[in-house]
């Protein structure tokens, strides 16, 4: 594929994320947006960070499960990584979870990499036992950061606070893809199809020389 075509489509990856998916703004019973705690709503622009940027360091959650950041950083230098972001109130994050963790089984074997963070949209969201119990039931078993202080959306540049969300990096740790809303798993996948076969150890050739006469 040549350069140009291959950006294009990267673009249109990162363009459409929140356009095409039909994003809901679901409020908790009882609940109202407050400055900083905010969600998808349908046509809204998007801002994300550039393709090619270097994933950012994990200062700032508040708790960890799963694993310590030293962990989850260590992890993510392995190989290509997906990092997630999801909140409890947010249905939509809790159908596209299984199969979150259905590539981070499956494609494990091939260097994938897979980092949670719960980012909070409403106060509600901050309730960290809430969280504990939503990872236990959805088998978050990979390294989750608990995002009250909202600083790794703002490290992540996620300022709309955008939920799902999921950012690609190559094993490289450069951004290669963005998606966000119910149809973020679906645009991402052709972008970790590619990021998975670029990361594979080149095979050599042991085939004899042809013979010169």
């Amino acid at each position: 594929m040549e350069a140009g075509s291959e950006n294009a489509e990267r673009l249109i990856e990162v363009v459409a994320l929140c356009v095409l998916a039909p994003l809901v703004d679901e409020t908790p019973s009882g609940a109202s947006l407050a400055e900083g705690w905010v969600s998808c709503k349908v046509g809204e622009k998007v801002m994300p960070m550039r393709i090619g940027t270097e994933m950012p360091a994990l200062d700032g959650a508040t708790e960890w499960f799963g694993g310590t950041q030293a962990h989850a950083e260590a992890m993510a230098k392995e190989g290509p990584t997906l990092v997630h972001f999801w909140s409890v109130s947010c249905g939509m994050c809790k159908d596209n979870l299984p199969r979150v963790a259905a590539w981070r089984e499956a494609r494990k074997a091939e260097g994938l990499r897979v980092i949670a963070v719960h980012m909070p949209r409403y106060e509600a969201d901050t309730d960290v036992e809430a969280v504990r119990d939503t990872i236990a039931k959805y088998s978050i078993t990979e390294p989750c950061a608990v995002d009250n202080e909202h600083k790794l959306r703002d490290a992540f540049q996620n300022e709309q606070g955008y939920v799902p969300a999921y950012y690609l990096f190559d094993a490289q740790g450069k951004l290669r893809s963005f998606a966000a809303g119910e149809r973020g798993l679906d645009m991402l996948s052709a972008a970790v199809d590619r990021v998975l076969a670029a990361a594979k150890p080149q095979e050599v050739s042991t085939a004899p020389s042809p013979a010169v006469i």
